[in-house]
C-alpha cells in the first residue's frame, strides 16, 4: 500500500477512535506505528510539529526509496538483456564436438574401477609373493 493510500485509511479510522488520537501526538505514534518498517526507521528520530508534516516527510522518504527500487530494477534488467545478446551458442551450421563417451586415447585403456586393475605392487605391503620369489635369488 502506498503511503498516500495509508494516509487517507488512517483519517478513516482515526474518526472511530477518538480518544486514542485526540492529540497531534498520539496521532503521530499511531501513523508511525502503522508505517513500512523501512520508512518507519527513517522518521524515528525526528520531531514533527503536526501529522501533516510527518506524511509529507514519510511521503518523500518512500519516493526516494521507490525510486532507488526502480533504478536497481533497471540496472538488473539491462545486464540480464546484455547476456541474452551474447550469443555463447554456436550457429545451428556447426558441426558437433565429439562426444566424450566415444573418444578414448587408443594407449590408455580405461580403469575398471577405483583400485582395480592386474598390477604386480601392492602399495602397503611391498612386491607381492609370486613377484618376489621370481626376483629373487634362490639359494639351495
Amino acid at each position: 500500500m502506498k503511503l498516500e493510500e495509508y494516509e487517507r485509511h488512517f483519517m478513516k479510522m482515526m474518526r472511530h477512535a477518538a480518544d486514542d488520537t485526540n492529540t497531534e501526538e498520539k496521532k503521530q505514534f499511531w501513523f508511525h506505528r502503522g508505517l513500512h518498517h523501512g520508512i518507519r526507521q527513517m522518521v524515528a528520530g525526528c520531531e514533527f510539529t503536526m501529522l501533516c508534516h510527518m506524511v509529507d516527510r514519510c511521503i518523500a522518504i518512500e519516493k526516494e526509496r521507490l525510486g532507488w527500487e526502480d533504478r536497481q530494477c533497471n540496472k538488473k534488467r539491462r545486464a540480464d538483456q546484455q547476456i541474452r545478446d551474447c550469443s555463447f551458442q554456436e550457429p545451428r551450421g556447426a558441426t558437433p564436438p565429439p562426444s566424450r563417451n566415444n573418444y578414448r586415447p587408443s594407449s590408455n585403456p580405461p580403469n575398471r574401477g577405483f583400485g582395480g586393475g592386474n598390477h604386480q605392487y601392492n602399495h602397503n605391503m611391498g612386491p607381492s609373493p609370486a613377484t618376489s620369489r621370481a626376483t629373487s635369488p634362490t639359494t639351495a
